[in-house]
């Protein structure tokens, strides 16, 4: 689905059993006029509307803390380092700087996209690691894993063990996977949808 308000405008109410935004919430401010974040929780509201009760709705999206952002990785959107890590103001004015456009590509830590989908109108989200990626996946990690996250540095390629015993860290996996898998619900419910069983971890 792509991220334009008008293409939802002709959609009945409650017209669909579930809806995918796959690397697609971060370019809705792209479509769209004022404040990002705004934009972004305006297309989601429409999203909720066109679902039926208990509809649920699938986004992939990057980690705005993942790891590989404290590290070497531009971030994909305003191709700048380290601007998802700075506050909003201060990546726009980095953004005017150097790419001589607003930052406007909104990425979100996993307890900001819950807060995102509550104010959207799901009452009720569940949150994954997406591993290796989120564009192309194999599996998906609970992030309220109590233990360690095993095998989850070799899915995303980590060699050395000792890397992949931090990455596995549960703390560390929750708050630093690179991808998330985030799975609103129209109502309280929070069955999984039945094409996510596919990349059910081992």
């Amino acid at each position: 689905l792509c991220g334009d308000h008008r293409v939802l405008g002709e959609i009945n109410d409650g017209s669909l059993d579930g809806m995918v935004l796959n690397g697609v919430l971060e370019w809705v401010p792209e479509m769209a006029d004022g404040e990002p974040r705004a934009a972004q929780v305006g297309f989601l509201r429409e999203c909720r509307r066109i679902l039926r009760p208990d509809g649920w709705i699938y986004i992939g999206i990057e980690n705005r803390w993942g790891y590989r952002y404290f590290m070497d990785r531009r971030d994909e959107h305003s191709e700048l380092m380290y601007s998802t890590l700075l506050p909003r103001s201060l990546a726009n004015v980095y953004s005017k700087i150097v790419k001589k456009k607003p930052y406007r590509t909104y990425t979100y830590s996993p307890r900001e996209c819950r807060a995102l989908l509550a104010e959207a109108g799901f009452p009720a989200s569940v949150i994954y690691g997406v591993l290796p990626d989120y564009r192309s996946f194999s599996e998906l990690r609970s992030l309220d894993t109590p233990g360690r996250v095993s095998g989850a540095g070799r899915v995303l390629g980590i060699t050395k063990p000792w890397k992949q015993r931090v990455v596995e860290a549960p703390a560390f996996f929750k708050r630093c996977v690179p991808s998330l898998g985030i799975v609103g619900h129209a109502s309280t419910a929070t069955t999984r949808p039945v094409w996510l069983e596919d990349f059910k971890s081992a």
